[in-house]
């Protein structure tokens, strides 16, 4: 039985974040944009009683959204996407780990590495400069907040994921859209 037939809206959600990566590395934009965003509707986290792990799948899935929009040449859907996930990266608050059951790290840091990587695509150099030195997001003191292990699951640190090997396509960590 699949996730969603399951009822397990968020393991599927996380399913599809994983899915439209590979739509992307691809090139099928299009179809990993519409997919994300149809999901996030399917996902959105209630106001108010929502979990870090809704939050987190639902942050997930915009950045997906907005990795599509960005290298599709579309900035404006891009950004209204980054944006979507920056509030639910603030909702979290901090980096939220639930690798084992969701597939995801995710908070504000990785929204910001997000965010700075839209500006990589599309060639704007000076804005990653620009934005590595003035987010509080990609500080040291961030990244040193953001390693170590989760104390829900017990997973590693961020540095147990080493850039992958050639091989088939896997799921990758949520900061390589």
């Amino acid at each position: 039985m699949d996730a969603r037939l399951a009822g397990d809206m968020l393991a599927a959600g996380s399913g599809v974040g994983c899915m439209c990566w590979l739509l992307v590395r691809q090139g099928r934009l299009d179809e990993a944009e519409q997919v994300a965003a149809q999901s996030m509707d399917a996902v959105e986290p209630k106001i108010t009683g929502a979990e870090p792990d809704h939050y987190a799948v639902w942050g997930g899935l915009a950045m997906e959204a907005a990795a599509a929009a960005a290298r599709n040449n579309r900035p404006d859907e891009a950004k209204e996407y980054r944006q979507a996930a920056r509030v639910a990266a603030t909702a979290v608050g901090t980096a939220h780990r639930n690798v084992s059951r969701h597939w995801s790290v995710f908070g504000p840091v990785t929204v910001a590495v997000k965010a700075l990587e839209d500006s990589l695509v599309i060639g704007d150099a000076r804005a990653v400069v620009r934005k590595a030195g003035e987010q509080e997001e990609l500080s040291p003191k961030a990244w040193s907040a953001w390693a170590g292990p989760a104390p829900t699951t017990g997973t590693a640190s961020p540095s147990m994921w080493r850039a992958p090997t050639p091989g088939p396509a896997t799921c990758p960590p949520p900061w390589t859209s």
